[in-house]
């Protein structure tokens, strides 16, 4: 059984997690990844995290923390983020959380279910003064809209781009010639991506969501979710997977 990775990058978590599962994999991004130069808005997020008090800084992707980081002084941040008087940490998920360890960053706060929903309710909790956002182009406004409605000030800023990739990815003709079992979706982006080349798949190809959100947005690009991992964790949508393929 051959299921098709397609997010635009740090795929081999999902790789490994398939492997052990006795399920071979297709690395081919339908996603292009890229930095948005914003050497202002790097500065004006650190700025607020050394200088504000209670402040919460909340991560919600890997790529744009990872944008962010690299426009800003890497010793400066790792001083803001260990001054745990004045910042706190939260994170979407447990691997956004790890992509922030190389600055020292070990206490972060991570909602049960791994979504921003549940993590603005975590930190609307925590009463905070301010909140700051590294973001992407097309990030979703769960968590911004969800603390500003309480009277939370949010700041955002922009560092990363997600485009669909300009070819048609190969893996298009395997899908067709039923080379491809199952398509694994980690973002709602992934999935207007995948209907713009693909459209709907043959019936036999099963269409994993890595979360609710991922599979509201399937729907909304005419892709029906065959099933929904309980969390994205790679290990649990390897088990998500191999169950749906077992059942065939």
């Amino acid at each position: 059984m051959n299921v098709l990775l397609i997010r635009a990058n740090r795929n081999e978590d999902d790789r490994a997690a398939l492997a052990q599962r006795g399920l071979t994999s297709t690395i081919d991004p339908y996603l292009t990844i890229s930095m948005v130069a914003n050497p202002q808005g790097a500065e004006r997020l650190l700025t607020i995290l050394e200088n504000n008090e209670l402040t919460w800084l909340a991560v919600t992707s890997v790529n744009a923390f990872e944008m962010w980081s690299r426009q800003v002084d890497a010793v400066r941040l790792s001083a803001a983020l260990g001054d745990v008087e004045r910042v706190r940490i939260a994170a979407v998920g447990s691997s956004t959380a790890q992509a922030m360890r190389p600055f020292g960053v070990t206490d972060v706060l991570v909602p049960d279910r791994f979504d921003s929903a549940d993590l603005a309710t975590q930190l609307r909790g925590t009463s905070p003064t301010t909140v700051v956002i590294p973001t992407g182009t097309r990030s979703m406004k769960t968590l911004p809209n969800e603390l500003r409605v309480r009277g939370i000030h949010v700041v955002e800023e922009t560092f990363y781009d997600t485009q669909a990739v300009n070819d048609e990815p190969p893996s298009v003709a395997s899908i067709a010639g039923g080379a491809i079992d199952a398509v694994l979706f980690r973002s709602p982006s992934a999935a207007h991506a995948f209907a713009s080349f693909v459209g709907t798949p043959p019936p036999h190809v099963a269409l994993i969501a890595a979360g609710h959100t991922t599979a509201k947005h399937m729907s909304v690009a005419g892709l029906v979710a065959t099933a929904i991992a309980s969390n994205p964790l790679p290990e649990t949508v390897a088990s998500t997977i191999a169950e749906v393929l077992e059942k065939g």
